[in-house]
């Protein structure tokens, strides 16, 4: 039994008939995830990225020979300071805090750069200004 508001004019009937398909249609214009169903579930191999705006790429000298490491998202920002920073501080985590605040759109991207490179300066690397080549990723 279906419940439809009080003086909507809706039967059932006329709640299923829009739930139906329509004449010369085989399927119906909804239908609910089935396992097994190739076209209702997503493909779990293809991961959609959003990446958020971090302004102008930063270019940082990462080690005395003057290697640089061009940081163009802040998606790159997060995953080098989680995957590959060589320091365990209170700057990092508190820029890797900052960065998933801007990337969940509850702070700005531009207090998550100021805490990436304050992160960057207490782990020994240093701004490059001024490159229009990039010597390294």
């Amino acid at each position: 039994m279906l419940i439809t508001p009080t003086g909507s004019g809706q039967t059932e009937q006329d709640i299923l008939r829009f739930f139906s398909p329509g004449p010369g249609v085989t399927e119906p214009r909804a239908r609910p995830f089935a396992p097994g169903l190739a076209s209702a579930a997503p493909d779990p191999q293809i991961r959609a990225m959003i990446e958020t705006d971090w302004g102008k790429p930063l270019h940082i000298a990462v080690t005395p020979a003057g290697d640089i490491r061009k940081i163009s998202t802040i998606e790159q920002a997060r995953y080098w300071l989680r995957k590959d920073w060589p320091v365990q501080d209170k700057a990092r985590q508190r820029a890797l805090e900052r960065i998933d605040s801007a990337m969940h759109c509850l702070s700005d991207a531009a207090s998550a750069r100021l805490a990436f490179m304050a992160a960057a300066t207490t782990a020994g690397f240093s701004p490059v200004s001024g490159v229009s080549c990039v010597a390294g990723t």
